[in-house]
């Protein structure tokens, strides 16, 4: 991670992106780091790219759910992040992200169906905390925090 310095980022990935113009993780971490930049035409022209270079790979779709997200795009960011589950066969890591966008807009219901999904998956077996890029117990506690009743101390964040 780039520890704040995001600028300086983007501009190391874009320069190894003149060795490797066809890098798929240079392109997927200068992606993360656009989105963390808040800037979302550059979001969804490299999600765009990641798809075109890897369409199984679910991580493209997901970029491009964060971008409608970021936009405010809800709608169109469930239908992405569900295609992002379904390309990862259900990975633990997906389903947290579209839990997280399912709750925060109020969609409780299936926000709920997919926090049992990946309950039942821990109590199956081990569910890695990076399950295919990402910390699911991050998507999980947001995803709680939408769905159920709110915490105290969140009230004062987001008011």
């Amino acid at each position: 991670m780039p520890q704040g310095l995001i600028g300086e980022a983007i501009a190391e990935l874009e320069r190894a992106l003149e060795w490797d113009p066809l890098s798929y993780e240079v392109h997927h971490w200068l992606t993360v780091m656009l989105a963390l930049e808040r800037n979302w035409d550059g979001v969804i022209d490299h999600a765009r790219l990641l798809i075109e270079l890897e369409p199984t790979v679910p991580f493209g779709r997901g970029c491009w759910a964060s971008d409608w997200r970021g936009k405010g795009l809800m709608d169109e960011s469930v239908a992405c992040h569900r295609t992002a589950v379904d390309l990862s066969n259900g990975s633990a890591m997906m389903l947290g992200w579209f839990g997280l966008v399912l709750g925060s807009i109020g969609r409780t219901d299936e926000a709920r169906g997919v926090l049992e999904r990946l309950e039942t998956m821990a109590r199956a077996g081990y569910v890695p905390r990076r399950a295919s890029h990402g910390p699911t117990w991050v998507c999980e506690m947001w995803m709680r925090l939408s769905i159920g009743s709110i915490a105290p101390w969140t009230r004062a964040i987001s008011s």
